[in-house]
């Protein structure tokens, strides 16, 4: 008869317990004392002083409990060497074959080595360092001149960096862990990511109220210095800083917006110094708040945009067939904003993969002048490509194919 043990291989966390489970292989004649720990009497018998047995060093089977597993609970003290230790620990009994658990210990304390790569130094730590696995040590690596640092990254071992891109963060090692800092030349690197989050789009507002703009930014390498927002001006540099923000979320309050458009912009500047700039954002301010003081709904798409230095508000109307197009207020000037009607398409010739002709154009319509009211659009639909006949002399001869016209129009 025998003893079974699960598992035979035991981790024992250093300062902490590690357990296995014991049971015997057949029904006993009378109860059995079974022993757990180092063998004095076995020469092969060897065994870390750090590693014990806790609970269960003894242990009582019977007929009726053999075949139930009981537990075993080892421990590990904590020491200050960085050597992961084992013991081999015996389970006997009278009558009995021993049975072998092996343990080890795991090692609170690993080595840290972090190394530079070229263009750049290692300032902490400057050698190889035990550390306690599980716990946040810090780094930090200098770039020469004419360098930048890159990242860092694990070349051994397993550890988490609290952020890979940072010249000096820190680093959670799950064991010993070998590192290496790298460094790029300075200029060899793209420029910050910056976008206006808000306002969304082009924008009609209310004069003299307040607008809030908001940015996102991220840096290729390193982190977000600042981001600063401007007003007016191709270049941001020559533009009026409304503000700067210089942490995340990036915004920025401009208050009691003047009656005028602007060019809204961001400007994102990185730990390194390099900037990288937003796309351009307008904004319009007017007496009530609308484009161009108009009120107008209706189309398959409004779009704002500007053109030749000015703001409008584009209804487009795509779909063939009648719409209509509701006007509740028009400019100085009786002009809707900026209406595009569009007429679909001429197709090719049926009898030729060459296009015959296309249909009849569709009507565009700018700045229309009109009167408040409810308006009808009627969106033509293209022609069939003319018939192509065939000419010895002339063989992409051909006739164009008609079609509708689009229309605007008032309701009768």
């Amino acid at each position: 008869m025998s003893t079974l043990r699960d598992p035979m291989i035991v981790p024992v966390q250093e300062d902490g317990t590690g357990t296995f489970r014991v049971r015997l292989t057949a029904r006993p004649a009378a109860n059995v004392s079974v022993g757990v720990g180092h063998d004095p009497g076995d020469p092969r018998a060897w065994g870390d002083a750090d590693l014990t047995v806790q609970s269960g060093a003894s242990l009582t089977f019977t007929t009726n409990n053999w075949d139930q597993w009981q537990t075993v609970t080892l421990a590990a003290a904590k020491d200050e060497d960085s050597i992961s230790g084992g013991a081999r620990f015996d389970i006997m009994g009278a009558g009995l074959v021993n049975a072998t658990v092996w343990a080890y210990e795991v090692e609170e304390k690993q080595v840290l080595s972090v190394r530079p790569g070229v263009g750049g130094l290692v300032t902490t730590p400057e050698v190889a360092t035990p550390v306690f696995a599980g716990a946040p040590t810090a780094i930090r690596a200098v770039a020469n001149i004419g360098y930048r640092f890159d990242r860092w990254v694990v070349v051994a071992g397993s550890a988490t960096i609290a952020d890979a891109y940072a010249a000096n963060t820190t680093v959670t090692p799950a064991g010993s862990v070998s590192m290496l800092a790298l460094f790029v030349l300075a200029d060899d690197r793209p420029a910050p990511r910056c976008t206006i989050t808000s306002p969304a789009g082009s924008l009609a507002m209310k004069a003299g109220t307040k607008l809030t703009l908001a940015a996102t930014a991220s840096a290729y390498a390193g982190a977000i210095a600042k981001v600063e927002f401007y007003r007016d001006g191709i270049k941001i540099g020559n533009g009026v800083k409304l503000g700067e923000d210089l942490s995340a979320p990036y915004a920025c309050d401009w208050s009691d917006v003047p009656l005028g458009t602007y060019q809204l912009t961001a400007r994102a500047t990185d730990s390194e110094g390099l900037t990288g700039d937003s796309a351009a954002m307008c904004v319009v301010a007017t007496a009530d708040g609308t484009w161009s003081g108009i009120i107008a709904s209706g189309g398959d798409e409004v779009r704002d945009y500007v053109t030749n230095g000015s703001y409008y508000r584009a209804h487009v109307f795509r779909k063939i067939g009648t719409a209509k197009f509701s006007i509740a207020s028009v400019g100085a000037d009786n002009q809707v904003e900026y209406l595009v009607v569009a007429g679909g398409g001429g197709g090719g010739s049926p009898l030729s993969r060459e296009s015959a002709g296309g249909g009849a154009g569709g009507l565009l319509a700018g700045t229309t002048s009109v009167s408040a009211g409810s308006y009808v659009v009627a969106v033509g639909a293209g022609g069939i490509g003319g018939a192509k006949t065939y000419n010895p002399a002339n063989q992409n001869s051909g006739y164009a194919g008609s079609g509708q016209n689009s229309v605007f129009g008032a309701i009768t």
